[in-house]
């Protein structure tokens, strides 16, 4: 008997099937895709994603400088010669700390002889009062308006030698020094202060002073928000604040935003606030930050890669594969951020969306279109109009 040999049936590459499980990072996510392979040679593979449950924060990102919140700028409250300067920049001082001092000799002198008059103001009515016969009303009136002028005057010497003194008004690090021993100065009005940041702070048009102390209470970085974003950003919002050179970020608050912008080379921006939570140490006057302001978040909703929505016009839409072809799938979206897009209407949890079809033609660095090099974007005659994203490659 003739053993009988028993063959598989062979499976040609027209009929064949592959499904393979494939990897992709879309920006610094990983997506688990199906790539499938449906009918004959000719036919597409698409990489698809699923519309899961998930959250969108979208953000408004700006760069500024880290600015204390409060700023002083301090002057002698009169004239005088500089007679002694006892801080230098980047140190730290407290409250009611002297840090400079006038030449105080003739002020001293003028409050002895102010006090003097007074003391003989208030002997000579002591005198008329305790005489044999009583003063005249006249002469009370005199006395004592004499005493009145005298206490006037022991105030103001008083005053003018206070006035000689630059005192910390509060705590925080001396910012800068700009009056030596020996110097000369005018009545330049004692001490001025103010908010860091866009309301007036410290930098170029913040206080200014013979020396300028940042204050320690704290921390925001001002920036500037673009007049076509600046609707979307309001006091109170969250923000990441990211310093430069530090491996993580701080949290921080929309402080203000200016009521009116500006315009810088052509720009109109609108100066914003954004105050540091907290008081945390590192953080240095002047070094700039980066900022990520939330300005919408949505959690427990339908979401899709972004990459897989397309516009044409007023129309948003996504591919889904009927019968293993891409069709349309027109949705209504939500809050988006540059890796998912929130899905309102016309899609379910679990359906497959397609990302990109592994046929369409590839431009290689050489700018020569290849084939089936790899999953392209969904390009091509299957949509677009309206500058908006074209659609699926046919």
């Amino acid at each position: 008997m003739t053993p009988t040999t028993r063959r598989t049936p062979s499976i040609t590459s027209k009929n064949r099937l592959l499904f393979s499980l494939t990897a992709i990072v879309l920006t610094g996510v990983v997506v688990v895709a199906l790539v499938v392979g449906l009918g004959g040679s000719g036919a597409g593979r698409y990489v698809l994603a699923t519309a899961r449950i998930g959250s969108v924060t979208t953000t408004v990102e700006v760069s500024g400088t880290i600015e204390p919140t409060t700023v002083w700028g301090l002057n002698f409250g009169g004239p005088g010669i500089v007679a002694t300067v006892s801080v230098t920049p980047g140190q730290q001082v407290v409250a009611g700390q002297v840090l400079a001092q006038l030449n105080t000799t003739p002020l001293t002198y003028q409050l002895d002889q102010a006090q003097a008059t007074l003391q003989g103001a208030q002997d000579k009515l002591n005198q008329d009062s305790s005489g044999p016969t009583p003063p005249l009303p006249s002469t009370l009136a005199a006395d004592q308006a004499a005493i009145a002028g005298a206490n006037a005057a022991v105030a103001s010497a008083q005053q003018q030698l206070n006035a000689a003194s630059i005192v910390a008004p509060g705590s925080g690090v001396v910012a800068s020094v700009s009056i030596v021993p020996g110097q000369a100065v005018a009545n330049s009005g004692g001490a001025s202060g103010g908010a860091g940041g866009a309301a007036g702070a410290a930098s170029a048009n913040g206080p200014s002073g013979a020396i300028v102390v940042n204050g320690s209470q704290g921390f925001l970085v001002s920036a500037q928000v673009a007049d076509t974003q600046v609707a979307q950003v309001h006091p109170g919002q969250s923000a990441l604040i990211t310093p430069a050179g530090a491996s993580g970020s701080l949290a921080g608050q929309v402080s203000s935003v200016a009521p009116q912008g500006a315009t810088t080379q052509g720009v109109v921006v609108f100066p914003v606030d954004i105050a540091v939570s907290g008081n945390p140490p590192g953080l240095f006057a002047g070094a700039s930050a980066q900022v990520s302001i939330v300005v919408s978040q949505a959690t427990g909703v339908l979401t899709v890669p972004t990459s897989s929505v397309h516009t044409v016009g007023a129309r948003n839409f996504v591919f889904v594969l009927d019968q293993g072809k891409p069709t349309r799938q027109v949705v209504q979206l939500g809050p988006s951020d540059p890796i998912r897009t929130a899905v309102t209407s016309g899609l379910s949890a679990g359906t497959s969306v397609v990302l990109a079809s592994s046929r369409a033609a590839v431009p290689s660095p050489t700018g020569v279109k290849k084939k089936g090099g790899g999953a392209a974007g969904l390009l091509g005659g299957g949509g677009g109009g309206g500058g908006g994203r074209r659609g699926l490659g046919g």
